[in-house]
């Protein structure tokens, strides 16, 4: 099994976990899919797009849930963001609508997270963006 190799690799890659719970869940396979990510969880508690996928093994109400964990963790996550509207729409429930951000105001929260002198620690950069991201 691929996975497994895989995950034998890099057993702390964070990517490939999250990789392999997408892949499982695409396949149809959601325990399985939960259960990569209750394991991604433990390493990586603060890991937002576990949470935006836990979200698609989901239905509601624990999608929403999820979806809006990831949310929480990283605002930019625009298919989070996107999934808890329709969510919040196909449930009915206007009263725990958030607005999603504009395009704006993710460029600023993502400028602001790059910018934070602990962001770049936590990255091992230093708080100087690279060049490539001005156009951002």
């Amino acid at each position: 099994d691929a996975a497994k190799i895989l995950s034998a690799s890099a057993p702390l890659n964070r990517d490939v976990w999250y990789l392999i719970a997408a892949n499982q869940r695409c396949l149809n396979q959601i325990y399985e899919a939960l259960e990569t990510l209750r394991r991604l969880q433990q390493q990586q508690p603060g890991f937002s797009l576990l949470f935006q996928e836990r979200g698609y093994c989901y239905t509601t109400p624990r999608a929403i849930d999820a979806f809006a964990r990831a949310v929480e963790l990283n605002p930019a996550l625009t298919t989070s963001w996107t999934m808890l509207e329709r969510l919040y729409l196909l449930t009915g429930d206007a009263k725990i609508q958030r607005p999603r951000p504009s395009v704006l105001e993710l460029r600023n929260i993502y400028h602001r997270t790059l910018y934070a002198p602990e962001a770049s620690s936590r990255m091992g950069t230093s708080p100087t963006p690279k060049r490539s991201c001005a156009h951002i």
